[in-house]
């Protein structure tokens, strides 16, 4: 908790940056740690819930990746995926919603996850997917397949 109160100033910043890295430190020093309150969940919701601008829900799909990696949560599942489908944002968030879902459900195949990320890949121009941020669509995936070299035929 001692983590929390000394991130707790970043968050309040005007400078975007700083509010996404203070998102991204949430993240780290939460990292493993069950908490009943859940303020990791509920402080990154809000980011990205308000119109806060997309380097602020980039900050906060990391911090939330580096929380619950492995927990495989249906809710960040639920608050995640949007933000890869949605085409009003960058490739950049897009990309990083993937990379987050991918950690958060590492090794478990799971199917609305992978057809989220597949969906958008699909939907990229060959322009698009040499970007670099493209990359983080294909780790998403790996991520999600890690372990289970047999189930991932249909992906690869």
């Amino acid at each position: 908790m001692e983590g929390l109160s000394q991130l707790d100033k970043y968050y309040e910043f005007n400078d975007d940056y700083i509010k996404a890295g203070g998102l991204i430190g949430l993240g780290l020093v939460n990292s493993g740690i069950k908490n009943e309150f859940d303020p990791v969940f509920g402080l990154v919701e809000e980011q990205l819930n308000t119109n806060s601008r997309e380097i602020v829900k980039i900050g906060g799909v990391i911090g939330l990746s580096l929380t619950y990696a492995g927990s495989e949560r249906d809710d960040i599942f639920e608050l995640v995926s949007p933000l890869i489908l949605d085409e009003s944002f960058t490739s950049s968030l897009n990309a990083t919603a993937a990379l987050s879902l991918g950690l958060v459900f590492v090794g478990t195949c799971k199917e609305e996850v992978a057809e989220s990320i597949v969906g958008q890949l699909m939907s990229k121009s060959a322009e698009e997917l040499e970007l670099p941020f493209a990359k983080l669509y294909a780790l998403g995936l790996g991520l999600l397949y890690l372990g289970q070299q047999d189930k991932c035929d249909a992906i690869l």
